[in-house]
């Protein structure tokens, strides 16, 4: 990781690190009892991937050398394509299937294709499309038809919650679990081929029922990783010629490439999804390792989802084409920056709004002076019924209430130039009596019910929704700047005047509006614009496109620099660190505090190399330890004992994990007068009563030691970009004599949020 360390420069004659070289030539057994390891790891614990990619590296040379012949090698070097190209093309038809079922299940509530009942109503003919109950009007009708879709929707959102309430790791989308175990924690449940299933179908009842205004682009990608999780496992497990990519370091590779190709499907924009893995994803690196195979399993997947998709009115790309004749002014390059501005604003407050809705479902469940709110609580089914029966019902006098969000972008982004076209969902939001109000007032519905429907244990995501929150800001900024050029822009609009025709495209203010709102929400630059450009193609707009997503950007960068789901993983992982925190840390007090200051009292961690420790104190040293972590699976995995020589010599030895000893202490009935030694074999006690835990110590030279004035900020960086769980402090670093204390990655994360 000798690259790695160039982020450091300053920094590293007082950072120790070294590895064991007693031998130079790799032995395959070892490599393989070290990296072949599923189920070795347990929930929460961080991966060393330093130190596995070094192993890897030394696995592969060695199976390269020890090959006979050219095909051996080719194999052992190629052999992970299959996998990921299998799993590019099963991803295409899951999410074409997807689409389908979503959609139409969402549209059969209001009616039906006359030519083929399995037609979409955007691939219907309008005159094949039939309403129930014909084309009359009339209150009684309107009712009955309300009442229908009601039923529609709360049957749909009852059977995808039955669905999710089989595991909590249905719920959501799903991104922030894979950042942190792309990132090195360990989840042992979350890409099991059943939840990945029963997601699926869950997804596919949630987005149809309509109410819930939730997206199904940020599930698929976790059902993207779980998928080539899947054939990962099975393959390598049926096959020879696989066996090499049962580790841990591929493993993340593949989830990698899993991630692009599920953002890639989700929007048709393979680019676009490629660069958001790389922005959102800690790859170290071997980032360069998912710039070609991310990109080309991306336009394999793509690819196939344009090509197969049986209606081709409804494939992404398609419906979200932008058809605008005219370009823009220089002077609309103003309020293009405004739609930039407004959605950096609102972004943050979405996100924020996210965090207290979280928070007041957390602390009502455990106390609340509402008997209602407590019922509503404790019976997720009168929850989902009451939201869902709620945003139908206020949604349903607007004329394009029967939309998908899909389809609601297509009107968002398309201007009202065709009078014979109100007949087309394009044209939907145009048919309007008062377009701009009920735009409004379908934005701060959505704002608010997206929020409240994404903490229901419900699968759901939030990019969908903030690109159509996006694009309806965009949309009502752009229709003020039309009614400003028609009624009193004679001057600035001059040669609009005198071509009689109008300038001002509302729909390129939506296209703004998407990109600024996703990347304010996202805290995404570059992934942002290529997206929607991607899904929009609209090239005239590109220099506002781009323009508006850096002031958005340059907002939540200003008052807050963390995303979406930086937000949920700094509320829901404990050893998480933000890389964005650290510009904002250097402006703060942090920036002049030595590790010293951070450190907490380790006593209860520490044993000595050359004591001899009943079994009984041993085990209480190990309860102690999940005490002092609350019983946090994801503390306790990554903590551990602190080995020093004497009690009056604190000089570090080494470090035991607490995840390599536990089982070992607790579960093998050992009698109550067995001593338990951290000494190496050479200086064992010759006494079968003594268990030897030596083996399992990481010595000194594995460890990353510094001083006591290290840094704190440098602490943080060398935590966040090596995944360091602990640091040791000695007053001398080379030879690890005047133990100070270890600084673990959960007491970081305590000190900087406290």
């Amino acid at each position: 990781d000798e690259d790695l360390f160039k982020s450091f420069p300053s920094t590293v004659p007082v950072v120790t690190f070294r590895e064991e070289t007693a031998s130079s030539e790799p032995n395959a057994k070892a490599i393989g009892k070290e990296i072949f390891n599923e189920g070795e790891y347990l929930d929460g614990q961080i991966i060393p991937w330093g130190k596995l990619d070094k192993l890897r590296q030394n696995e592969n040379l060695h199976r390269v050398e020890s090959s006979s012949s050219v095909l051996d090698r080719f194999v052992n070097r190629y052999n992970q394509w299959p996998i990921i190209i299998l799993a590019s093309v099963t991803l295409s038809l899951l999410a074409i299937f997807l689409d389908w079922s979503s959609t139409w299940l969402n549209d059969i509530k209001y009616g039906y294709c006359s030519t083929d009942v399995f037609k979409v109503r955007s691939a219907c003919e309008p005159s094949s499309w039939k309403l129930y109950g014909g084309n009359h009007r009339g209150m009684a009708k309107s009712f009955a038809d309300l009442v229908i879709v009601l039923i529609c929707t709360v049957v749909l959102s009852f059977l995808g919650l039955m669905i999710s309430s089989a595991n909590s790791w249905i719920f959501k989308s799903g991104i922030s679990e894979l950042m942190a175990i792309i990132a090195g924690a360990v989840n042992n449940d979350f890409l099991n081929w059943s939840i990945i299933l029963k997601k699926y179908v869950s997804l596919i009842f949630i987005v149809a029922c309509g109410g819930l205004l939730l997206g199904y682009e940020g599930p698929l990608i976790h059902i993207s990783c779980g998928v080539i999780n899947f054939f990962l496992n099975f393959l390598s497990g049926q096959f020879h010629i696989f066996n090499n990519l049962n580790n841990e370091v591929v493993r993340r590779e593949f989830l990698s490439i899993g991630f692009v190709i599920g953002i890639s499907l989700a929007f048709g924009a393979p680019i676009g999804g490629l660069l958001f893995s790389l922005e959102k994803l800690k790859l170290g690196k071997r980032f360069h390792m998912l710039m070609w195979n991310g990109f080309v399993c991306s336009t394999i997947a793509t690819f196939i989802f344009f090509k197969v998709h049986p209606f081709k009115k409804i494939t992404i790309n398609k419906a979200f084409t932008v058809d605008l004749a005219n370009g823009y002014v220089l002077l609309e390059l103003i309020p293009y920056l405004f739609v930039g501005l407004i959605c950096g604003f609102l972004s943050l407050a979405f996100n924020s709004l996210q965090l207290r809705l979280t928070e007041f479902r957390k602390s009502s469940k455990c106390f609340s002076d509402s008997k209602a709110i407590q019922y509503l609580l404790d019976h997720p089914i009168a929850e989902i019924t009451l939201l869902a029966t709620i945003t139908t019902t206020i949604l349903y006098p607007l004329k394009f209430s029967d939309l998908t969000m899909n389809d609601l972008l297509v009107t968002l982004f398309h201007d009202c130039t065709d009078p014979n076209k109100s007949n087309n969902n394009s044209q939907s939001v145009c048919t309007a009596k008062h377009e701009t109000l009920e735009l409004i007032y379908y934005l701060v519905v959505i704002f608010i019910q997206s929020n409240l429907a994404y903490t229901l244990d419900i699968p759901g995501g939030i990019l969908l929704p903030s690109l159509v929150i996006g694009g309806l800001i965009g949309r009502i900024i752009g229709r003020i700047v039309e009614l400003f050029q028609i009624h009193l822009g004679s001057d600035i609009f001059a040669q609009c005047f005198q071509e009689k025709r109008n300038c001002v495209s509302p729909g390129s203010y939506a296209i703004v509006g998407a990109a600024s709102f996703f990347a304010g929400v996202t805290n995404t630059s570059v992934a942002a614009v290529v997206i929607v450009f991607e899904i929009t193609g609209a090239v005239t707009y590109l220099i506002p496109l781009m323009m508006g997503v850096v002031v958005a950007k340059s907002i939540v960068e200003l008052f807050d620099s963390r995303g979406f789901y930086e937000m949920w993983l700094s509320k829901t992982h404990k050893n998480y660190l933000a890389p964005e925190t650290v510009e904002s840390l250097k402006l703060s007090p942090f920036s002049d505090v030595a590790i010293s200051g951070a450190l907490k009292e380790s006593k209860n961690r520490i044993v000595y190399y050359d004591e001899l420790i009943q079994i009984k104190e041993f085990i209480k040293k190990l309860d102690q330890i999940i005490e002092d972590n609350n019983f946090e699976k994801e503390l306790i995995n990554n903590d551990g004992f602190v080995v020093l020589q004497s009690v009056h010599n604190r000089s570090l030895v080494g470090f035991v994990d607490y995840a390599s000893i536990d089982r070992l202490v607790r579960l093998n009935g050992h009698s109550d007068s067995t001593l338990i030694s951290f000494s190496s074999p050479e200086s064992e006690v010759n006494n079968t009563a003594v268990l030897n835990l030596s083996r399992y110590m990481k010595s000194r030279k594995e460890l990353f030691i510094v001083n006591s004035r290290y840094p704190l900020l440098s602490t943080y960086d060398l935590m966040e970009k090596m995944l360091v769980t602990n640091l040791f402090v000695c007053e001398d670093t080379t030879d690890g004599e005047k133990f100070r204390g270890v600084l673990r990655i959960s007491d970081l994360t305590d000190y900087i949020r406290g």
